[in-house]
């Protein structure tokens, strides 16, 4: 248990490192200095290669504050995942008051700046020079390279790519690069992230889903599919197009206000505003990369959508910014009232992903599930490849 919490805590602390735009241990320590934290860089690559797990509460904060100052993390959950990652209790309702205050002072951006610093820096830390690294990419001069690191042009997905495989960059850090300029996962990396999460979505008692960080769902296990009333259609349809969340929020379908009435009806639509705000909130740095203006463009012709935009734009100082939380669904099926607590976790490997986990909160949600698992396994097939992907596979044989 000990080793686990370790490793957890190791990937935590180079996945928020990295998230908050420092790109080595050196500039780390720096860092954490003008924070009072004055250790030499080996004892944080113990940190890191789970060697040791700081278990002093002072100096964990002092790391969250850090994380948060520079935009790595936002949320109070992330800020309790990582204190439970060293063995330590969840913020208390003064250290999250005090933390607040910390919230957001540095953007993350979408531009070149953020992303060419840490090129520069990746480059620099491995001791290469421009004109080796030009070399390493078939360049005939620095030109290119100069006008990344100077923030004249916003690298394209094939030079990250071949700038991370030059420098022997980790699978992790690449996948960062590409996070940090909001590429999309490609259709290659979906199926490798579906492998590498189906034996935990399929292990998880209650709903789960992996989101990217458009919130398009990549994969779902079988409660997912069960809370939603989906047949088998409907999931190859999740996997073979990767609907945005609010593209099925929204979808006359599956709306949920068809099983509602009265008070309920009016929470409903209230959760719709507060659904928008958030996605707003954690995506206004991508507002010009075309899958965003894409989605909003077809979801503006949902009626329901456009009110609830409408009224987002007016109501986002109502909500607190966060996915993390509590969330109540209606069962078509049965007509019950399903009350869970929901956290998430971003792929340590692929800060691009993330699983999204649903827990009972009342002991009437308990008894669902408890009873959904005497009863057996229904006839849901939950895909391990998209139609497109199975299409491609046959052709190649």
């Amino acid at each position: 248990m000990v080793e686990q919490a370790t490793q957890n805590f190791a990937s935590l602390f180079k996945h928020y490192r990295l998230l908050s735009g420092i790109a080595t241990l050196n500039e780390f320590a720096s860092v954490a200095q003008n924070h009072g934290m004055h250790y030499e860089p080996s004892l944080y690559a113990h940190w890191q290669r789970g060697g040791r797990v700081p278990h002093e509460r002072a100096v964990l904060l002092k790391l969250i504050t850090i994380f948060f100052e520079r935009g790595g993390m936002t949320t109070i959950i992330e800020a309790n995942t990582l204190l439970e990652s060293a063995n330590q209790r969840n913020l208390s309702p003064r250290e999250e008051s005090l933390l607040a205050q910390k919230a957001h002072p540095i953007q993350k951006p979408t531009t070149t700046g953020k992303t060419s610093s840490i090129i520069a820096q990746y480059r620099t830390s491995c001791g290469v020079s421009k004109e080796e690294l030009a070399l390493s990419l078939g360049y005939t001069d620095t030109k290119y390279i100069d006008e990344v690191e100077s923030e004249k042009v916003r690298p394209n997905r094939t030079f990250i790519l071949s700038f991370a495989k030059a420098l022997a960059l980790s699978e992790d850090d690449k996948n960062r690069l590409l996070f940090s300029l909001n590429y999309l996962p490609t259709e290659g990396e979906i199926q490798s992230i579906r492998t590498l999460t189906n034996p935990t979505l399929a292990g998880w008692p209650y709903p789960s889903v992996v989101y990217d960080f458009c919130w398009r769902i990549i994969a779902i296990n079988e409660h997912m599919a069960r809370l939603f009333s989906m047949d088998n259609q409907t999931i190859e349809h999740v996997y073979d197009k990767h609907p945005a969340a609010l593209e099925v929020a929204f979808d006359a379908h599956s709306r949920a206000d068809k099983y509602l009435s009265g008070e309920d009806v009016q929470i409903w639509r209230r959760n719709l505003v507060r659904f928008i705000v958030h996605f707003r909130s954690l995506q206004k740095e991508v507002t010009a990369e075309p899958w965003y203006q894409s989605l909003i463009k077809r979801m503006l012709k949902n009626p329901l959508f456009r009110e609830s935009w409408l009224l987002a734009q007016k109501a986002a100082d109502e909500f607190l910014v966060t996915r993390h939380g509590k969330k109540v669904f209606y069962h078509k099926q049965t007509g019950k009232k399903l009350r869970f607590n929901i956290f998430i976790v971003p792929l340590a490997s692929d800060p691009r992903f993330e699983l999204e986990y649903y827990i009972p909160r009342d002991a009437d949600t308990q008894k669902f599930y408890d009873e959904q698992g005497a009863a057996g396994a229904q006839d849901i097939h939950i895909p391990t490849a998209s139609l497109h992907q199975m299409q491609e596979l046959r052709t190649s044989r």
